[in-house]
């Protein structure tokens, strides 16, 4: 059993290998056999309800319950995160590079990431600050991100703002408080297994980057021969250091390990959900798709500068 699980966190802690064995997958299936990815138009929705689910189970909405302190904090921090970041981040995208403004305007809208607490542990920030951010954005998200997309871009483009909540209830929604219910039925089950879901999770993501790729292999061929791609990881690596520095700065005024527990909340956001959500609403145009699913590879790997960063600054005080 011990060496099962060190094989599943092993394989599971290889984001960066198994997004690109997704990609490979992917386009070999939108170039050889196109048909599955009609045959099966739901993958994406389960996938990712699947996700949020096995997420949700390792959440205790007592903890949650406990943790919830400043409540002012966490509203503020939440509607910052949600409403005015994401309309300030496509207004300087407009600006400066247009075809990238929906593409950051969805990232920066979503919640944060489910490992956004265990992140923040390992920075040695407030992992309870963390976690209660993380539950608070997820569930404000069906409501905030139609409205915020819907305000910056739905007078350029057509958009199902009821089909974007409904479509964010059963991800987010349904996986939550099923989750909770499942826990009280079969506690101990669920904690003997729980050592399984980041690799399922892991397992989940990299089915959905593949159907979403399946879909248009020959536009991220293009892209990647051209050199936009290259393009993409850089704008996104600046988008992400960005937030970096909002998240710790924003509340100024309180202790550093909610200040680092805000800066890791804001800037990992949940990228699959991200990803979901360009495919299914702006599906056609691979400016906003392919910057989503490449947003892994700066999510992934700008965690070690900034602990290291925060642990030095840390030694010099």
């Amino acid at each position: 059993m011990h060496s099962v699980k060190r094989i599943l966190a092993k394989i599971s802690s290889s984001l960066l290998f198994i997004i690109s064995v997704a990609f490979v997958i992917g386009i070999g299936i939108g170039t050889y056999a196109p048909e599955v990815v009609g045959e099966y138009p739901h993958v994406s929705l389960v996938a990712l309800a699947g996700i949020f689910f096995l997420s949700a189970l390792k959440i205790d909405f007592h903890e949650v319950r406990d943790a919830l302190g400043d409540g002012k904090t966490l509203l503020i921090s939440a509607l910052f995160m949600l409403v005015l970041l994401p309309i300030v981040v496509f207004f300087v995208a407009n600006t400066l590079y247009p075809e990238v403004a929906i593409a950051f305007l969805l990232l920066s809208a979503m919640p944060s990431g489910m490992t956004a607490p265990f992140l923040t542990s390992l920075a040695k920030g407030s992992e309870e600050y963390a976690l209660v951010m993380t539950v608070i954005t997820s569930l404000l998200t069906p409501l905030s991100v139609p409205l915020v997309v819907s305000l910056m871009v739905g007078t350029d483009i057509s958009i199902d703002t009821f089909a974007m909540f409904t479509r964010l209830a059963i991800i987010i929604f349904l996986p939550f408080f099923l989750a909770q219910i499942i826990k009280r039925i079969i506690p101990k089950t669920i904690t003997r297994i729980e050592y399984s879901f980041t690799p399922v999770s892991t397992g989940l993501l990299a089915i959905l980057i593949a159907f979403i790729v399946a879909k248009r292999p020959e536009e991220i061929l293009a892209l990647g021969n051209g050199g936009e791609s290259l393009f993409f990881l850089f704008a996104l690596t600046i988008l992400f250091i960005v937030l970096h520095v909002l998240g710790y700065t924003a509340i100024w005024w309180k202790k550093k390990r909610e200040r680092i527990a805000i800066a890791i909340c804001l800037t990992y956001m949940n990228f699959t959900l991200a990803i979901d959500l360009a495919d299914t609403f702006f599906g056609d145009m691979s400016s906003i798709v392919v910057p989503t699913i490449l947003s892994v590879i700066p999510w992934a790997l700008l965690f070690i500068p900034f602990r290291a960063l925060i642990q030095r600054k840390s030694t010099a005080t």
